[in-house]
């Protein structure tokens, strides 16, 4: 059976059939007037969105463009000390033991041309905004012009609503109204969480493992660790613990969790400004090793301590210019020490293949040496390579010779005639190598 709902204010009547629901639009008025902003309807005009409020906090709340909903067992349908006029719904919930309850209203502004009271009430719901199941929670007023309060005991661990409306005197409209308010008292006041953070050192030397410990108290409900390095975040932990090796000098972390499930507080702990010490060290820039079988590390540092490693193969490990012998491709590693803090850095030396350049090829598309293969050039992914007829006469060129790259023996798609021909090839490597010769066509 269909259930009409009217919802009133000064300006609209609407009918809404459900389960038939017709379009519609509701405007409504935004009210200005001396001390109070212009504002639309609120949200928690609806007790389905009662605005949750939390001990100990300032809020300011208005009634502008409220309205009322009433049907049977609606929101509004409810007669306590006061009858629903332009009402608007707070809510909050009790602690673990209960007591005693105030909630403080002052600043209120009215608009002049209507009404100029205030009614308020707490109530309890077993069903939630259901006025059927409402029950008055023994703190109700009327008339109200200026300051007062809610007070009220209540039961521990449950939710009630603060209902607010707007008296309605002779023939002015129901009151409008701004007010602060804040809630207190033994039945809502909470403990306070704490947490603070405990790093493992004094002090860092760049790319140590820093160990950070949060100690959380007095947080119930509480959920992950949110781990920040200079307001960034960086982790999301389970338990109270997380490490890095990422610090620079300076750095500050901090860590932040979640305490209650309703009225969520975010305690927060943080180390302040870390002092992370390093250093320059510096194994030089990575090599390859030619012909002569040996290369010439020069390593910097301003650690008075330091050495190279491995040692297999090395003139002297405890020298910054010092040369090695490598039989395989090597990475040595420099090491240093200063104020008790030990840094190094890393180069590598590369094996130089022995480039056979072949003499001649034949591109006659017979499967075999069809293409000018240098095997080993593309360990030189920079190189460049040019070649060149008996006429001096470019034919070929590119940077980053490979199979896929090699020559064909053509120019412009066209197979060149069989002859000689000359290269240069640049390896663009740390010895800045040149290789030129020459190489044959062959049919």
């Amino acid at each position: 059976m269909a259930k009409i709902c009217h919802l009133f204010d000064s300006k609209v009547l609407i009918y809404m059939d459900f389960p038939k629901i017709f379009s519609f639009f509701v405007n409504v008025s935004l009210i200005l007037f001396p001390g109070i902003y212009s504002y639309s309807q609120e949200s928690y005009n609806d007790c389905s969105k009662a605005l949750e409020i939390c001990p100990g906090i300032n809020y300011t709340v208005t009634n502008v463009g409220a309205n009322k909903t009433l049907c049977n067992d609606c929101e509004d349908d409810f007669s306590l000390c006061f009858s629903a006029n332009n009402t608007i719904w707070l809510k909050f919930t009790t602690n673990e033991f209960g007591g005693g309850v105030n909630i403080s209203f002052s600043k209120i502004l009215f608009d002049g041309n209507k009404t100029q009271e205030i009614e308020a009430a707490i109530i309890s719901a077993v069903v939630p905004c259901d006025a059927s199941t409402y029950s008055d929670a023994g703190s109700c007023r009327v008339g109200q012009v200026s300051d007062f309060s809610l007070a009220t005991n209540l039961a521990p661990n449950q939710e009630y609503y603060i209902v607010l409306n707007g008296g309605m005197s002779g023939n002015l409209a129901p009151g409008e109204f701004q007010t602060d308010l804040i809630l207190s008292g033994n039945g809502v006041n909470r403990i306070v969480p704490s947490m603070d953070i405990e790093s493992d050192k004094p002090f860092y030397c760049k790319n140590d493992i820093a160990t950070f410990t949060a100690h959380l108290s007095q947080c119930p409900d509480s959920s992950s660790y949110m781990w920040y390095i200079n307001d960034t975040l960086v982790a999301v932990t389970i338990d109270s613990i997380y490490q890095t090796s990422a610090l620079e000098n300076g750095d500050v972390v901090s860590v932040t969790n979640s305490c209650f499930t309703q009225c969520v507080i975010h305690p927060e702990g943080t180390t302040g400004m870390l002092p992370v010490f390093q250093f320059d060290i510096d194994a030089g820039p990575d090599q390859y090793m030619g012909p002569e079988g040996f290369v010439q590390l020069q390593g910097t540092t301003e650690a008075p301590s330091y050495y190279w490693s491995p040692t297999e193969g090395i003139s002297d490990p405890n020298q910054l210019s010092t040369v090695v012998f490598p039989t395989v491709t090597t990475t040595y590693t420099l090491t240093g020490t200063l104020n008790g803090c030990t840094l190094s850095d890393q180069m590598t030396v590369f094996l130089e293949p022995l480039l056979v350049i072949p003499k001649a090829f034949t591109p006659n598309d017979d499967g075999a040496n069809d293409t000018w293969v240098i095997p080993g050039i593309e360990l030189y992914p920079n190189c460049t390579v040019q070649i060149y007829d008996r006429w001096g006469q470019k034919v070929f060129a590119t940077t980053g010779y490979n199979k896929q790259k090699a020559w064909d023996g053509k120019r412009n798609g066209h197979l060149l005639n069989e002859s000689t021909y000359f290269y240069i090839i640049e390896l663009r490597d740390a010895e800045k190598q040149v290789l030129k010769g020459n190489v044959s066509i062959v049919k």
